[in-house]
């Protein structure tokens, strides 16, 4: 059984890294216009993670092991100066790290109902994260490299390029769900697909106001909208939630007034 999880868990990572490798090869001799190529770089990029990430997950009993060995990946792949090859990797390296950090703090939450404040917080920091111009997730979208290695990228069709589509906090963030749904018995199936709802929305919304949107809130936002026992908030936990939603809110708003106020 030991051997079976092991090859179950090698398979959820590096199943992102075949993909990408098969559309690498594929899809540079299919010439498309340039919103059909940004969706299939989008969806496929996310697919490679989200399937991943709840393979991986759903297949070993120490995820946290998974965690250095992303890290020493994306050093290795850091100290080289690959071409779009290494993009598949990198993405099972992502993979890896999500499962190892996001899917152990999920198997450690302790009530179902403590993920509507998690998501709330993970919300408002993503918000500022990408808005503010101090903003982590800002700084990484302004380097193509920091992308190359803290996203996982996809194939551009008709071209030899990869583009980046799915950042590692988002899929920190999926992890971490697929982790509260494995240790309370939730549905994982629901679970990952209101998430990835949330993933698609996200580059939806993007795509329409040509703007980055985080994908965060609407992760979060849709699994608690699709899955009930992420709504019930003990009482003795419902103050810290209120904070957290409020928060939420608060930098959301924050958010659209400096969308109104920025130079056309």
């Amino acid at each position: 059984m030991a051997r079976v999880a092991t090859a179950r868990t090698l398979g959820g990572l590096l199943l992102p890294a075949l993909a990408i490798l098969i559309a690498a090869r594929v899809l540079p001799s299919v010439h498309v216009g340039p919103g059909v190529a940004a969706a299939v770089v989008y969806v496929g990029a996310t697919l490679c993670g989200a399937i991943g990430v709840a393979l991986t997950l759903r297949s070993t009993d120490r995820p946290l092991v998974l965690a250095p060995i992303g890290a020493a990946v994306l050093v290795a792949a850091a100290l080289v100066q690959g071409g779009a090859w290494l993009a598949a990797p990198v993405a099972s390296a992502l993979v890896a790290l999500a499962v190892g950090l996001g899917g152990s703090i999920g198997l450690r939450v302790q009530h179902a109902g403590h993920f509507l404040p998690a998501a709330a917080m993970a919300a408002a920091a993503d918000i500022v994260s990408v808005t503010a111009s101090f903003g982590p997730s800002h700084a990484i979208a302004e380097s193509p490299r920091a992308l190359s290695l803290l996203a996982i990228s996809f194939p551009v069709p008709g071209t030899h390029l990869a583009a980046p589509a799915l950042g590692v906090g988002d899929l920190l963030f999926f992890a971490l769900a697929l982790g509260v749904a494995r240790a309370h018995a939730l549905s994982s199936v629901r679970v990952g697909l209101a998430g990835y709802l949330g993933v698609l929305l996200a580059g939806l919304l993007s795509a329409v106001l040509a703007a980055p949107i985080p994908a965060l809130p609407a992760i979060g936002g849709a699994i608690v909208a699709f899955v009930p026992e992420t709504r019930k908030v003990r009482r003795v936990d419902r103050t810290a939630t209120t904070i957290a939603v409020g928060l939420a809110l608060l930098a959301l708003a924050w958010a659209l007034v400096r969308a109104k106020m920025a130079p056309p």
